[in-house]
């Protein structure tokens, strides 16, 4: 089996907005709802507040609120995309007719697949996304890993 972890870097800061809204309106958010969350990114700025001191306001024009309650709901939705593309490419593994191809937590997706041609199939719908969706990935977290790989018989040793 192969398994690639894919760890998103920086995600919750440089989620394109955009994007970010336009993926709700694909699965039919509640337009009210739509409307509040994009009004809690328009026009956002913050401030840094030390020893009593406070700067002027910096826009932010990019990114969920980090520690929102929102902010992974929205990251979720920001993916959904990605999670639904690689399940309907069929190269992932299913489990009992179950599609368990990219279990994700997170900003972080799991890829298992049976073979390294698949894995490739999938790796390369991650990158499409990726320049689509301006998303990025931290290559000093992501691995790949080969389980129950047959050992040759020449190191096996004898007892």
């Amino acid at each position: 089996m192969f398994v690639c972890y894919l760890d998103g870097r920086q995600t919750f800061d440089h989620v394109w907005l955009a994007g970010l809204f336009y993926t709700p309106i694909k699965l039919n958010v509640d337009r009210t709802a739509l409307l509040a969350f994009r009004a809690m990114f328009q026009n956002a700025c913050c401030y840094i507040k030390y020893n009593g001191l406070r700067s002027e306001n910096v826009p932010v024009p990019q990114g969920t609120k980090q520690g929102g309650l929102s902010s992974p709901l929205l990251y979720l939705a920001f993916i959904d995309g990605l999670i639904k593309e690689l399940e309907a490419s069929g190269q992932g593994l299913c489990l009992y007719d179950m599609d368990v191809s990219s279990p994700t937590f997170a900003d972080d997706v799991t890829l298992l697949s049976f073979s390294k041609a698949a894995m490739d199939r999938m790796l390369n719908i991650c990158h499409s996304y990726a320049c689509k969706w301006g998303y990025f990935y931290n290559a000093n977290k992501c691995a790949l890993m080969i389980f129950n790989k047959k050992v040759p018989k020449k190191t096996i040793l004898s007892q």
